[in-house]
């Protein structure tokens, strides 16, 4: 998109899945790899079904700058950006519904958040968890993310059984908001939050996911400062529900001893 009025060109795909031709390569999958051992399995993915995180449709519509500059001449173009999105992802989530082709959270289906979990055998909307974050709104004021972003969040989280929110980006000044969503149970802080104010803001209602610093866990190999972040980690949530989220494998700088000596040091510090 480089104009506002480019939003008009946008629509609500219908949701389609060719059932055959998934058979087909299902079967063919399995010939091919018959004889070597390695299983194939089928599953009805639904990644973008449990995470609405459309910030990152900004960066691939638009571009954040852009994006930005939209937010002070243009607010219509991003409210119908926005009211777009949420239409195509209640749609599929529905339609999903409709076809019992919705997945338990937890069934390892790739990239899927490996802590969301569905509670019952049949899977629906209502009991399964849904996750979002709001990265793309760290440098964007609290006013402008209530006003544009979080009406659909809302609507949608109160569409799931519980929700979670949150990632790498700063939440200072933003937890008020983000508190609002409905059957919101998990809340990530990342070392850009300040997690005094989190818990100020918060207190005991959720479960505090907390991240370490990417750049003392991974690319500072100092045991001393890495025992010493995981020691002020330990203090500040004392008491509360907390865990500690490590980032991805894709952060390990290539050498996963980094990632071995780190867990080493956080289990000795969390045994304390």
């Amino acid at each position: 998109m480089l104009e506002p009025e480019d939003v008009y060109r946008m629509r609500v795909p219908t949701p389609r899945m060719d059932g055959t031709k998934t058979l087909e390569m299902y079967d063919r999958a399995r010939e091919l790899l018959y004889d070597t051992g390695v299983g194939v399995r089928m599953e009805w993915r639904h990644r973008h079904l449990v995470t609405p995180n459309f910030g990152v449709w900004i960066n691939r519509f638009m571009g954040q700058e852009r994006f930005m500059y939209w937010l002070k001449d243009a607010p219509w173009a991003v409210r119908l950006f926005f009211d777009t999105l949420s239409e195509t992802f209640i749609e599929h989530a529905k339609d999903m519904e409709r076809r019992h082709r919705l997945t338990d959270n937890h069934s390892e289906a790739g990239d899927l958040f490996p802590w969301h979990g569905a509670v019952g055998f049949e899977p629906n909307l209502c009991n399964l968890w849904v996750h979002s974050d709001a990265q793309e709104f760290t440098l964007i004021s609290p006013d402008d993310m209530d006003q544009f972003l979080m009406p659909s969040q809302r609507f949608i989280f109160g569409m799931f059984g519980l929700g979670s929110f949150g990632c790498c980006e700063s939440s200072n000044n933003k937890l008020h908001i983000v508190k609002t969503l409905p059957n919101l149970r998990r809340v990530t802080l990342s070392e850009r939050t300040n997690w005094e104010y989190a818990i100020k803001e918060l207190g005991d209602g959720y479960v505090y996911v907390v991240r370490p610093s990417l750049v003392d866990t991974f690319y500072v190999q100092d045991e001393t400062a890495q025992r010493k972040a995981m020691r002020k980690m330990v203090d500040t949530f004392k008491g509360l529900h907390w865990e500690c989220n490590c980032p991805g494998p894709d952060e390990f700088a290539g050498d996963p001893e980094r990632f071995h000596k780190w867990v080493k040091v956080a289990r000795d510090e969390l045994g304390r």
